[in-house]
């Protein structure tokens, strides 16, 4: 479905086509999947909140570094519960032009507003790389345009969460330390993924090796290698290596897909982590999150990336 300035997934209507993964097939995410379920089952309790006049939002911010699963878990969580997801993506936001971005901004809140208003049921407004909207205000290097930005977010943010209870705003950051402490105060809850420890790549490694041997049955992996040569890896970089490598066993004619064929790799995928300042990393590398996206058949797959690089 055409919007002008994201992305529509209408799940709550048959037959929408979506190849990414499927709820129960991310790996890693199980905290992650916990608080969101938790969350957006208080959300459709709005009368409870409404009689204890306690103060609610129905606003959650996923933060982490990327490749870690964030825009994975939320289109999951759209299609299994078929609630329509909108995406507002920064690219078709934001403008040099000046005043251009915000009134695209107040335009494409004001689209999703009457398409909840149509819908009359629980819609999800996913802001990806939220950081670009709502970055602090006070830092000197920011233009006025960008402060523009951040105040006409805000008003906006604040007429949606208390007039529009059907709306789930969700909105995911690689770099929450950027984002305005007004905005911040916005949501009501975070959610952190982190870069996966070595027991959580050994799950990841073993889940890539079990669907590969399902068009290679006879490929064998040293898991505890492949764990100790990716430290700093996210899923995503995971995903990216056993993709590497793939193509060149189908490019090549290959018997297997081996252990050194996947270390071979290595050279071509840099580690999320290396991305990361020091400090950022610190805070990242601890035991939780990643999102396995599903590779539906080897060589089929595989072709159809190997056509497009």
């Amino acid at each position: 479905m055409e919007f002008e300035y994201g992305e529509i997934y209408p799940f709550d209507e048959e037959g929408v086509n979506y190849s990414g993964t499927s709820w129960y097939e991310l790996v890693g995410l199980d905290t992650a999947k916990q608080k969101l379920e938790q969350f957006v089952k208080a959300i459709l309790q709005q009368s409870f909140f409404e009689d204890t006049r306690l103060p609610f939002r129905p606003s959650i911010l996923l933060q982490g570094p990327p490749g870690t699963g964030k825009t994975a878990l939320t289109l999951a969580f759209g299609q299994k519960e078929k609630f329509p997801i909108i995406i507002l993506l920064t690219t078709k936001i934001i403008r040099a032009k000046l005043g251009q971005s915000g009134e695209n901004l107040s335009n494409a809140f004001a689209y999703v507003k009457d398409y909840a208003i149509q819908r009359k049921k629980p819609l999800i407004l996913f802001i990806d790389e939220f950081d670009s909207f709502a970055r602090q205000r006070d830092d000197v290097q920011e233009i006025g345009e960008i402060k523009r930005l951040v105040n006409s977010l805000l008003t906006e943010l604040d007429v949606l969460i208390a007039q529009h209870k059907n709306i789930i705003l969700i909105a995911a950051t690689n770099h929450a330390n950027t984002i305005d402490r007004a905005a911040f105060r916005r949501f009501a809850i975070q959610i952190d993924f982190t870069i996966p420890a070595p027991e959580l790549r050994h799950h990841i490694w073993s889940e890539f090796h079990r669907r590969i041997q399902l068009r290679i049955p006879e490929c064998k992996w040293d898991l505890d290698t492949l764990v100790e040569r990716t430290e700093g890896y996210t899923a995503a970089d995971i995903e990216r290596i056993v993709l590497s490598a793939a193509i060149e066993y189908i490019h090549q004619d290959l018997d297997t897909i081996n252990t050194e064929l996947l270390l071979q790799q290595l050279r071509y995928v840099t580690p999320t982590s290396k991305h990361m300042g020091k400090e950022e990393l610190s805070d990242l590398l601890d035991l939780d999150s990643i999102d396995l996206r599903k590779i539906k058949g080897i060589t089929d797959g595989f072709k159809t990336q190997a056509s497009r690089l």
